[in-house]
């Protein structure tokens, strides 16, 4: 198995550079399925656990950068448990394999940021995607990620996705690799405060005068747990948390 993995790999980037994505829908959509079945977990590390033990059985995620419908997701755990929300991502495979394995949530396929036009780059794996040209070389120089696409693609405001509260208790959960403080600045926290956020918090976010930390306190909330690069984030005077 481990030396047709190196040739697997090989194959699924050389599908996905010629945008034969429909080839490859169906083998992933299996794989996740199986994962979806044989594991009680499915966070790298371990955020969609305490999630759901902080969270009540029922609520609303908005999960920007949802990556795949079950490996790596934040939140296919609480779909399971009757949750369900709005998953966003750039990226189409993605997307199309959430159609097919979480029917009730809503899928957009969109980068959510500072609006406007910028440079994409879908690495495999995936999870390394990014709009950082310098972070996209450092990784296929490194050997880490290959690319297999650059292309320009609109940035829309998160704000003009939610125009409307949700009833119970909301989870907004962000991984876009960096550009996570430019939603939250952008998130209509005067029509509805998610009661746990889930972001994706580097050193340097917290360092910085106007990083994640200090933003999320100046709004009513505090830190609750780090779980290495993830943050959870509570509400303060949230009523509907088991903390």
């Amino acid at each position: 198995m481990t030396v047709c993995r190196p040739i697997l790999n090989t194959l699924r980037v050389a599908l996905l550079r010629w945008r034969f994505i429909g080839v490859l829908i169906p083998a992933l959509a299996l794989k996740e399925l199986l994962k979806a079945r044989t594991r009680n977990s499915f966070s790298q590390f371990g955020e969609d656990s305490l999630l759901q033990q902080i969270c009540p059985p029922n609520g609303y995620y908005i999960d920007v950068g949802s990556g795949r419908p079950v490996s790596g997701s934040n939140t296919f755990l609480l779909y399971k448990k009757g949750w369900r929300g709005t998953l966003i991502d750039p990226i189409r495979q993605n997307i199309l394999l959430s159609f097919l394995i979480r029917p009730r949530d809503k899928k957009i396929q969109a980068a959510i940021g500072n609006p406007g036009v910028f440079n994409f780059f879908q690495l495999f794996p995936y999870e390394y995607s990014t709009f950082s040209d310098v972070r996209a070389q450092d990784l296929v120089n490194t050997n880490q990620a290959q690319l297999i696409s650059k292309d320009k693609i609109n940035v829309i405001g998160i704000e003009t996705l939610f125009g409307s509260p949700v009833n119970g208790c909301l989870l907004l959960c962000i991984d876009i690799e960096g550009m996570d403080l430019q939603v939250l600045t952008r998130f209509p926290f005067e029509i509805q405060k998610p009661d746990v956020i889930c972001v994706e918090e580097t050193l340097n976010d917290t360092d910085s005068g106007f990083g994640i930390h200090d933003f999320l306190q100046n709004k009513g909330y505090r830190l609750f747990r780090r779980l290495a690069p993830s943050a959870i984030y509570v509400l303060i005077d949230s009523k509907r948390l088991k903390i």
